[in-house]
């Protein structure tokens, strides 16, 4: 079992501008316990296709790419093969889809049946034009680790995934229709002075989630997710523009990091009251 000091180090060299996460729970279809021949993570078409750019551009029928994967959670580190079955467009058949083969089957410590339910990071270092060659992969075998994890990016819950591109400010959630993303001209004005309460996050966050679609569970996680986006957001289109001018001094420094540090003990007090 790596440690969470382990964890953090990979979590800071993976989050760079370089890199695309794709980030999920393991179903029992992509590991073993399902007895699925086609055992391996699903990943989105349109993701792939993002970060196999030869593959739509080939002509081919069925092309496909190799690249490296790391499974560094386990210390395993094989070649797999993204392939785009695309008969539907040249033997009138049925299939487009594509889909990440050679995971190493019975060998492969990813797809464990007692892997299912865990969550799994799949950081692809992504290249300018053209396609990824290596993808470095962690899949938790504790709580603590997936705690750790979703304090960074939210909850994640079985049957939906995220997708965080580190280029960006925000991420993109699976059948979200909402932004949580505020752009520097769309934040309240008022806000720039005074960091929000929890209860003006609150509100905005019901303006930007409302009670359309999803279940009541659904819904309260996309809003815990929402507020979580929504207050790294504000924070960094504001405090930031601040740290970015400099520090003349350590005191100065100090004092900056202290105030910052009170707006959010300040948040997390109102939202206790608020949700008590």
């Amino acid at each position: 079992m790596a440690s969470l000091n382990e964890l953090s180090y990979w979590l800071n060299e993976q989050r760079r501008m370089d890199r695309v996460w794709y980030v999920k729970r393991l179903s029992a279809n992509d590991t073993l316990a399902s007895g699925s021949h086609q055992a391996g993570p699903y990943m989105p078409k349109k993701l792939l296709m993002d970060l196999f750019p030869s593959l739509q551009y080939s002509g081919k029928k069925n092309p496909r790419v190799t690249f490296e994967l790391r499974l560094d959670s386990c210390h395993d580190i094989r070649d797999v093969t993204a392939i785009w079955y695309n008969n539907k467009w040249h033997d009138g058949g049925t299939r487009d889809e594509v889909r990440i083969t050679n995971w190493g089957g019975q060998h492969s410590a990813l797809l464990e049946p007692e892997n299912t339910g865990s969550l799994v990071i799949f950081s692809f270092q992504r290249q300018q034009g053209r396609d990824v060659s290596l993808c470095n992969v962690w899949v938790c075998d504790h709580v603590t680790e997936e705690d750790l994890i979703e304090n960074l990016i939210g909850v994640i819950i079985p049957g939906k995934h995220i997708i965080r591109s580190w280029d960006r400010n925000c991420f993109e959630e699976k059948n979200k229709t909402n932004s949580c993303c505020l752009s520097p001209e769309n934040i309240p004005e008022d806000w720039r002075n005074n960091f929000p309460t929890t209860i003006d996050i609150f509100k905005k966050v019901i303006e930007l989630i409302p009670d359309i679609g999803d279940t009541v569970d659904e819904r309260l996680i996309r809003r815990r997710n929402c507020e979580f986006e929504l207050f790294r957001n504000i924070e960094k289109n504001i405090e930031f523009s601040f740290i970015r001018q400099g520090f003349s001094t350590i005191d100065a420094f100090l004092e900056t990091a202290k105030k910052n540090f009170a707006k959010k003990k300040s948040t997390v007090r109102s939202f206790v009251r608020a949700s008590s």
